[in-house]
C-alpha cells in the first residue's frame, strides 16, 4: 500500500526536509547537509537532526560525512509533499491572484495542515473553473474581470460592494449590510436605522429614514467621511455613523 501523508506523524519540519531533498536531488548529481541547510535556512546540526529521524523512519539515507539520499518510500512521500506545495501555489497564484513571493510563502505555511480530502477539493474545483465553460466565456475569466474591476453587469450586486461587505455573511449568519459596506456610485434604499439615543434622532433629522433611496457620491481614502445625496440634499457621514444605517441594494 502506498504510505499516505494523512497516516504518517511527520511534523511540519520533517515534511520540509523531505520536500528539500527531493528538489535538490533534481539540481545537484550529489545532495549534502550543508545544501539542505542553506536552501532552509536552518544550521547544519539541525539538519543532521532532521536526519537521524528520517533515517529512523527508513524515509532517507546518511552516513556521517556522506551524501543524503531518500528512500524510495520517502522519495514517494515527498513527491506527494511537492505536489501538494505545487497545488496550493498555483491555486493561489493563477486562480487567487495572490502576489507569486506571498503565495510562495503562504503555500508553505498551510501545505502540512490539509488532509488529503481538502487537497482533493481544491484539485477538483482547479478542474472545473478551467473547464465548465460559462457562456462564451469561462468562470475564470469572469472571476478575473471581477478583480480587475472590468465587469459590465450593472445588476451584480458584488460591484456595489466596499471590500469589507464581501464577507457580510460568515458561517451562515447574516451580517446586516449597512451604507458604509456599499461602493461610491450606487443607489440603495434605506432599511433601518439601528442607532439610539442622540444619534438616532440626528440621522433621522438628516432625512435617513426607511424606505428612502440614497446615492453614496464618494467615500475619503481612509473611509471617513462618506458623502450621500438624500432627496437632492448633499450629506456627510462619519464611517461609524454609516454602520447604523441599514440599507438594501436597489
Amino acid at each position: 500500500m502506498k504510505p499516505s501523508l494523512d497516516d504518517l506523524s511527520l511534523s511540519a519540519s520533517l515534511e520540509d526536509y523531505l520536500e528539500a531533498i527531493l528538489v535538490l536531488s533534481r539540481e545537484k548529481k550529489a545532495v549534502r547537509v550543508r545544501d539542505i541547510a542553506l536552501k532552509l535556512n536552518v544550521s547544519m546540526s539541525s539538519v543532521n537532526g532532521a536526519l537521524k529521524r528520517l533515517t529512523e523512519q527508513k524515509l532517507a539515507r546518511h552516513e556521517r560525512y556522506e551524501y543524503v539520499e531518500l528512500t524510495p518510500e520517502g522519495a514517494l512521500i515527498a513527491q506527494k509533499i511537492l505536489d501538494r506545495h505545487n497545488l496550493l501555489l498555483h491555486f493561489l497564484s493563477d486562480i487567487l491572484h495572490v502576489p507569486v513571493e506571498q503565495a510562495e510563502k503562504e503555500s508553505c505555511a498551510i501545505e502540512h495542515h490539509l488532509s488529503q480530502e481538502t487537497i482533493d477539493r481544491i484539485l477538483d474545483f482547479i478542474f472545473f473553473i478551467d473547464v465548465c465553460p460559462k457562456g462564451v466565456e469561462s468562470w475564470k475569466n469572469i472571476y478575473e474581470k471581477c478583480l480587475q474591476g472590468e465587469c459590465t453587469d450593472d445588476n451584480c450586486s458584488l460591484r456595489k460592494l466596499r471590500p469589507e461587505g464581501r464577507h457580510i455573511k460568515v458561517s451562515g449568519k447574516e451580517i446586516p449590510l449597512t451604507l458604509k459596506h456599499i461602493k461610491p456610485g450606487f443607489s440603495v434604499k434605506v432599511k433601518k436605522i439601528t442607532a439610539k439615543g442622540n444619534l438616532r434622532k440626528r440621522l433621522l433629522d438628516m432625512g435617513f429614514s426607511p424606505g428612502i433611496l440614497m446615492y453614496l457620491q464618494r467615500v475619503a481614502p481612509l473611509g471617513d467621511p462618506i458623502e450621500v445625496k438624500v432627496r437632492g440634499f448633499n450629506l456627510s457621514l462619519r464611517k461609524n455613523e454609516a454602520d447604523f444605517i441599514e440599507v438594501e441594494l436597489v
